[in-house]
């Protein structure tokens, strides 16, 4: 921010001596909205009110030291050049205003969205939570009957007591990762493993993916780079894809239940991420529609899971489509930069 303001502060100085050299008739003073329109996209909004501040006790000073051409002349430029200063400094902190107002209603729809998609996994949720309870309690009564015994069993019971805190464990990692889901945050885009993101989401979906009986393929290199997105989008991404792939295999036999995950470097500083199912899929007339807000083929449901998925992905400066999946089901892609961290590796 230092180097940038500093470049701002010498392009109004240059400014400053031209227009002090010229004539009264050559407005060059108008030009420092060059420096505001830079400061508004590049710099905090204080920082812009300040320099548009400085430009106008610059303008001032230039007519005031200015000593050639027509007085007149000169007062009609000076009062438009300031009125284009403040003018174009209102505008920008607008535009900057409107900016930071969008991106806070876009997170809080995202934050909406995960708790959403988290309703929807209720029973999944509940399945992970309870397997480390139930077996924290069976533990605990073995725990107590190797301690009733004559004599007591020490090691037995110790023994317990560690699986206790092992499920413990298990109980609060998951608490932890259900938490970070549904938990509002800034974004942060930062250097994410593909592998570990997806694993991750597949957590949330075990118990769906186990109860609807679903054959699940993943295809992830080890030598995958990094990608550069926000952690909890991603998985967002990946959550909101793989719920669509599971309502569609509902639709089709358990025996012919299958979904494939996949990454692979797409080339051009890409990763490329695929969700195919082999369910019930999507007809060419929906293709075009399953993006936009609000649509949707499910007897329930908001129909904005697609569309924040491509919100995010085009945030992070990617692309998403959807296409038909070969022989039956459907096909989701989605590209994200890889992290510049991961490629000067």
């Amino acid at each position: 921010m230092i180097l940038k303001t500093g470049a701002l502060l010498a392009l109004m100085a240059a400014i400053f001596v031209a227009d002090t050299l010229t004539r009264y008739e050559i407005a060059v003073a108008v030009f420092y909205i060059l420096a505001i329109l830079a400061a508004s996209a590049l710099l905090p909004a204080r920082i812009t009110r300040l320099l548009t501040v400085l430009a106008v006790l610059l303008t001032l000073a230039s007519f005031a030291l200015t000593r050639s051409g027509a007085y007149d002349t000169g007062l009609v430029n000076l009062a438009i050049s300031l009125l284009a200063i403040g003018i174009t400094a209102h505008l920008a902190l607008k535009a900057v205003a409107a900016r930071a107002a969008a991106e806070r209603t876009q997170n809080r729809l995202f934050h909406i969205a995960r708790a959403t998609s988290l309703g929807e996994m209720a029973a999944s949720i509940a399945h992970e939570v309870n397997q480390p309870l139930a077996a924290i309690a069976t533990s605990a009564s073995a725990c107590q009957r190797w301690l009733d015994q004559m004599p007591p069993n020490i090691d037995r019971a110790r023994q317990a007591a560690r699986r206790m805190e092992d499920d413990a464990h298990r109980a609060s990692e998951v608490i932890a990762r259900i938490r970070a889901v549904t938990q509002a945050h800034k974004t942060a885009p930062q250097a994410v493993a593909p592998a570990h993101a997806i694993h991750e989401t597949l957590a949330l979906h075990a118990h769906e993916l186990e109860h609807e009986q679903v054959h699940l393929l993943l295809d992830l290199p080890d030598s995958l780079p990094a990608v550069h997105a926000d952690p909890i989008l991603l998985q967002q991404v990946l959550g909101n894809l793989v719920g669509n792939a599971l309502d569609g295999l509902r639709q089709v036999p358990p025996s012919e239940r299958t979904l494939r995950i996949a990454v692979h470097a797409g080339g051009n500083g890409f990763a490329e991420f695929t969700v195919e199912d082999s369910g019930a899929g999507i007809g060419p007339d929906e293709t075009p529609l399953l993006f936009d807000p609000f649509w949707t083929t499910k007897d329930s449901g908001a129909g904005l899971g697609l569309a924040i998925a491509r919100s995010i992905v085009t945030a992070h400066g990617g692309e998403i489509a959807a296409h038909p999946a070969p022989g039956r089901g459907a096909r989701l892609v989605f590209r994200l930069p890889v992290s510049k961290e991961a490629s000067h590796d």
